[in-house]
């Protein structure tokens, strides 16, 4: 994402697409270790209903 300067200027809807992919490649990840969804899901804060959509 960069430092705290350039995340100050970055705009809104770019700053959260960043998010969403940065998210969408730690579950993917997630499931790439073993990890089970219910384990996926307490760690990012996710429902189970969008882990399976993203996996």
């Amino acid at each position: 994402l960069g430092n705290a300067k350039q995340i100050e200027q970055m705009n809104v809807l770019t700053y959260l697409k960043v998010l969403r992919k940065k998210t969408i490649d730690a579950v993917k990840d997630m499931k790439g270790f073993g990890w089970d969804k219910l384990k996926i899901s307490e760690e990012v804060g996710l429902p189970i209903s969008v882990i399976d959509q993203i996996i």
